[in-house]
């Protein structure tokens, strides 16, 4: 059913802002620039899955959803978009697990530059389903150009979104028998007690993690973090830090074969790392 992440979102008060901004964490430019009902979205297309940078813009009905998030929430990731195969199999076969997914509607937007569209099929779970994070699905129609690498350092990939959870059974419920994701990692730290799953989506991944904490009342589950995939560590810390960013040395990262490093700020509230895959 899900082949891979088409996109999550980044919002923001401002779009201009939010564009500077992750024009600079990426190192690309935004490849298509768009305004419907009530939002203002740039994508930024990478080579496995893109990025969203959305911002309200009127009073219609998603424009409304996003200033309410925005003001609950702040600025911060939400929501992750699947990619499937086939939309109209999909959505029956949501439905036939009792997920009852909203109808199946095609969307077409137009870039503001050049007015050429992107157009797909979509479909939601509502939130009580997806316990927090909102999850929808789509099948492309049509395709844009990937963004245009502006520096050297630049962003790849997506290599993983992170999901918070207090509850990781339901959530391994949903993200593996429900969604259909492969578990291929599942650990539980014998001091803490804090649990690490991960689930290959593409090549990609959706990582769920668990702190538990005394006292602490259950919370929905929440978009957490993103990492990104680089070719060379070195030169992408080197940008960042050239630009007035905060960022961590570069070491070998907690899975072998990858050096990491943090971007601790500019990222509009995003908790970000950086991860160079070696041969």
């Amino acid at each position: 059913m899900i082949t891979t992440l088409d996109h999550t979102n980044v919002l923001v008060h401002d779009l201009d802002t939010g564009i500077a901004t992750y024009r600079e964490v990426l190192a690309r430019e935004p490849a298509f620039r768009a305004r419907n009902d009530g939002i203002e979205s740039a994508f930024f297309i990478l080579d496995n899955a893109t990025l969203r940078v959305t911002a309200p813009n009127g009073e219609a009905t998603f424009g409304a959803r996003v200033r309410a998030a925005l003001a609950e929430n702040g600025e911060g990731l939400s929501g992750l978009d699947f990619a499937v195969d086939d939309i109209e199999k999909s959505h029956r076969r949501l439905r036939h697990i009792s997920l009852e997914p909203d109808e199946v509607t095609d969307i077409t937007c137009s870039d503001l530059a050049t007015g050429t569209t992107l157009s797909w099929k979509g479909s939601s779970l509502p939130a009580e389903q997806s316990h927090g994070v909102p999850i929808s699905f789509s099948k492309l129609l049509s395709e844009a150009q990937p963004s245009a690498a502006t520096a050297s350092g630049t962003v790849r990939r997506m290599d993983l979104v992170v999901v918070a959870t207090d509850e990781p059974e339901r959530a391994m419920a949903l993200y593996g028998a429900r969604l259909g994701l492969d578990l291929i990692f599942d650990r539980t730290d014998a001091t803490n007690k804090s649990r690490l799953m991960q689930f290959a989506c593409g090549d990609m991944l959706i990582e769920i993690v668990n702190r538990p904490t005394e006292g602490e009342a259950r919370k929905p589950d929440r978009l957490w973090g993103i990492a990104w995939s680089v070719d060379d560590a070195d030169a992408a810390r080197e940008r960042l830090s050239h630009a007035g960013r905060n960022v961590s040395d570069v070491k070998a990262g907690a899975k072998p074969g990858t050096r990491v490093f943090t971007l601790r700020d500019g990222t509009c509230n995003v908790p970000t790392l950086f991860v160079q895959h070696l041969a």
